[in-house]
């Protein structure tokens, strides 16, 4: 075979000849190859049967097109399937021919997050790091009296990575850009063989200092996610926000007041008009107004007061959460779980 830039040509060592009009069928290449069936199971291509398939190398030495193939087994049709173009050398991806309705697959996800194993403070924001892990767990049944050489694709998403292997069979033959492909022999007469495959990727969570609370800096503490210094500046900033939050609260108590004596003010101000000409009757009334006017003043005045109390206690949260600095690598048992 010679080849350029992706083209080759086959020799043909026999005449050939097609008439007018005509067409004919020249046989290019004739060779034998030593081949090897397996199961295969995708569940993007089927869920609940593995899919049999065959699995060779191109030792012909020549280009293999891609194409349409049929697989027999003594002149009897076992079913087609197709491949991609196979250089000299190459290794055949799994073809699949047909589906081996004597196994059966079943899938199962579980999902668990860990405990915080890294919290960095700054700016005002604490960044807390877990590790989040799934497993995959292929329950396989083989009712067929037989072995079967078993191949497993499973499908990953960007961000996760595959986690350190168990046992020696959980370490992936193939790795593609969107599935781990797995090989291991399944027993005959297997009511469960159970597969494994383990992941893990990182979640990241942002949260305001400015909302934290009590019982979350006493958990941070008890797990040792942040020392003695960082949970009493953050008990600082909490006694802080309470005492601002206490002005608040006032602030909203004495606006209810000015509603009130405003509403007052009008019934008043409605007697007042209806007495125009009975100034002896309408004087009570009028004295009534004055007090209820001098009230809002200092309701106002003491609001005033209440908000610049309120802005210097907030502008000193700012500055104790903006100087609160603090990184730390948790260590634990890895197998705990979060437990918020």
């Amino acid at each position: 075979m010679a080849a350029q830039d992706n083209l080759s040509f086959y020799p043909i060592f026999m005449p050939v000849t097609a008439k007018r009009k005509q067409s004919a069928i020249v046989p290019l290449l004739q060779a034998e190859l030593v081949g090897q069936k397996v199961l295969l199971y995708d569940e993007t291509i089927r869920k609940g049967n593995p899919l049999c398939a065959i699995l060779f190398e191109n030792t012909t030495g020549r280009t293999l097109e891609g194409g349409t193939v049929q697989v027999m087994n003594d002149d009897i049709f076992l079913g087609d399937g197709s491949f991609q173009t196979l250089y000299p050398g190459d290794e055949s991806p799994p073809i699949s021919y047909a589906v081996e309705l004597g196994c059966e697959v079943s899938v199962e996800h579980n999902v668990s997050v860990l405990r915080i194993h890294r919290i960095k403070i700054s700016e005002g924001e604490a960044k807390l790091y877990r590790y989040r892990r799934q497993r995959a767990m292929y329950r396989i049944c083989n009712k067929k009296d037989k072995q079967f050489d078993f191949m497993l694709n499973h499908v990953f998403l960007d961000g996760w990575e595959l986690m350190q292997p168990q046992v020696e069979v959980e370490e992936p033959v193939d790795i593609t850009d969107r599935f781990y492909q797995f090989r291991f022999p399944v027993n005959a007469k297997e009511e469960k063989t159970l597969f494994n495959v383990r992941e893990e990727t990182q979640d990241e969570e942002t949260i305001d200092l400015h909302t934290v609370e009590e019982d979350k800096v006493t958990r941070w503490l008890e797990r040792g996610v942040i020392d003695k210094q960082t949970a009493g500046s953050l008990r600082e900033t909490m006694k802080l926000r309470k005492q601002s939050d206490a002005l608040s609260k006032t602030v909203y108590e004495k606006e209810s007041e000015i509603r009130e004596v405003k509403e007052t003010e009008s019934r008043l101000r409605e007697n007042i008009q209806a007495l125009q000409g009975f100034e002896k009757d309408s004087a009570k009334y009028v004295k009534s107004l004055s007090a209820e006017e001098d009230k809002l003043k200092a309701l106002h005045a003491q609001i005033k007061s209440l908000r610049q109390d309120r802005s210097m206690l907030q502008r000193r949260v700012k500055e104790k959460v903006g100087a609160i600095g603090f990184s730390r690598d948790v260590k634990y048992d890895t197998t705990e779980e979060e437990g918020e």
